[in-house]
């Protein structure tokens, strides 16, 4: 039920910042902090491009842990966790689940 919710979120939320923050206190217990919500922006941006082009992301990159100073996080690892993928558009991908 809680990734149904994230893309119908994702279809009526005015931006990704508001969608995310509903996604991250909503659909996750606990809650995940707001702090998270510039990180998550910055890895959907990251796999869409990837998407978009047509390639693999770099899922073991690094990004800054927003909510513990001089820590970094795995995006690939932060993406999964965080349910990160019913914010990817894959039109025109041939996605396939197993």
């Amino acid at each position: 039920m809680g990734g149904l919710s994230a893309r119908d979120v994702v279809e009526w939320a005015p931006d990704i910042r508001s969608a995310l923050e509903w996604h991250l206190s909503c659909n996750h217990f606990p809650p995940v902090p707001l702090e998270w919500i510039d990180t998550c922006v910055q890895i959907i941006e990251h796999v869409q491009e990837c998407v978009d082009e047509d390639t693999y992301p770099e899922w073991d990159d690094e990004v800054d842990n927003p909510v513990r100073e001089g820590e970094v996080v795995n995006i690939g690892k932060v993406f999964e966790a965080l349910h990160l993928d019913n914010f990817i558009n894959y039109q025109g991908y041939d996605y396939v689940e197993d």
